[in-house]
């Protein structure tokens, strides 16, 4: 049986994911405790983790391009979306998480000019409610 060895790159990619994912969410869930009238110590955190979010996740993307064989070719990833390909899926659920993280974390995305997210904006951090 083949043995499969991830190397450097793959796992620094796995690492910068998940802190990533984590920034998001922990930054949703202290918007999610502002908006319900807690310490203001939750907006900062909520400005905080969304500012620093998507960096992880676009610097372990590099890194995954350069972990290719062609990395030259990895823009043939967003040609066409093919649904049996977990590379193509993954590729466009990273730009997705990318878009989305860049664009909660603008400057001038409304909730961030408000000083941290309003009560309105609860519908995009749902998966953070028990």
């Amino acid at each position: 049986m083949k043995q499969i060895e991830w190397g450097y790159l793959i796992v620094s990619y796995l690492f910068l994911g998940g802190l990533s994912a984590g920034l998001y969410c922990v930054s949703a869930l202290a918007a999610l405790l502002h908006a319900n009238g807690h310490d203001s110590a939750y907006k900062r955190i909520a400005r905080l983790g969304a500012l620093l979010a998507p960096w992880p996740v676009l610097i372990g993307s590099f890194l995954l391009i350069f972990d290719l064989g062609h990395w030259y070719r990895f823009w043939k990833l967003f040609v066409r979306l093919r649904w049996t390909s977990p590379m193509s899926l993954g590729s466009w659920l990273l730009i997705a998480f990318s878009v989305v993280a860049f664009v909660i974390s603008s400057p001038g995305s409304r909730k961030m000019n408000a000083g941290g997210y309003s009560p309105k904006s609860q519908g995009n951090f749902a998966f953070c409610k028990s």
